[in-house]
């Protein structure tokens, strides 16, 4: 019995240390963060360029505009894809259970 006790202190410090290894991990990227930010990252569009901005899933269209800007002239316009949409739209509408059934 007293070797069972063994094993499962052994084993409850072995769980200990090994959930400390996500966390020193979390130390290093709060630290990159803090350094971007005291470097005072910004976009403004102004030059009239997406300044690397990319679409987050391919499919959206990112254009540069005048029409909506905040502050200064020029701003990212995000147009979805409506494709997707529409699809996404008809298969939410096919899960969902349309028949009546009358006996």
């Amino acid at each position: 019995m007293k070797r069972l006790g063994q094993w499962n202190i052994t084993a409850l410090v072995l769980v200990l240390v090994l959930a400390m290894f996500p966390f020193s991990n979390v130390s290093h990227a709060a630290k990159a963060v803090t350094e971007v930010e005291g470097g005072h990252l910004s976009t403004n569009f102004e030059d009239g360029t997406l300044q690397g901005w990319t679409p987050r899933t391919g499919n959206e269209r990112l254009t540069v505009t005048q029409q909506e800007a905040h502050e200064g002239q020029s701003s990212m316009l995000l147009e979805p894809d409506r494709q997707r949409e529409d699809c996404q739209n008809r298969m939410e509408y096919m899960a969902q259970d349309h028949r009546k059934i009358s006996v």
